[in-house]
């Protein structure tokens, strides 16, 4: 694991992986800029298995935290023309998870046909796929894919 992962994320400042047991590592990363690449950047699967991610404070043990939510880029289709605000993307990111961020950058270049959010959820619950509209006394459903 540590091979593969190393190459695939391919740290400038290097990275240090620790098998603590219990199907728990501890990644340190020696540079700032690889830390929020890879975990703040995307949700990463290892032989089809979510890596969860928590940065651990000073005098926490790895064994002890409770590793129960992660975060994902969560891409919103089927919105109507006016509703690719921020407004509307925290009311969408409260709906699936809890908001945590919104992708302006791609709405506003006109590069993309939906909404782009980031979301933390819950691993204990199964994900939110959709939600109905109505805009202008008309049905919507806008559906969600990680």
């Amino acid at each position: 694991m540590r091979t593969v992962l190393a190459n695939l994320w391919h740290p400038l400042g290097g990275v240090s992986i620790a098998d603590m047991g219990e199907k728990r590592f501890v990644f340190q990363f020696y540079c700032d800029m690889d830390f929020d690449r890879v975990v703040k950047g995307a949700s990463w699967t290892f032989n089809n298995h979510l890596l969860v991610f928590h940065h651990l404070k000073h005098g926490e043990d790895p064994l002890e935290v409770d590793l129960l939510f992660t975060e994902f880029w969560v891409q919103i289709y089927n919105l109507p023309l006016g509703f690719f605000t921020e407004t509307i993307a925290k009311q969408f990111g409260d709906f699936i998870g809890v908001f945590v961020d919104y992708d302006a950058k791609a709405v506003t270049a006109g590069l993309r046909n939906y909404m782009r959010i980031r979301v933390k959820v819950d691993i204990r619950q199964s994900l939110s796929r959709r939600k109905k509209l109505i805009v202008a006394k008309k049905r919507v459903l806008c559906y969600f894919q990680i």
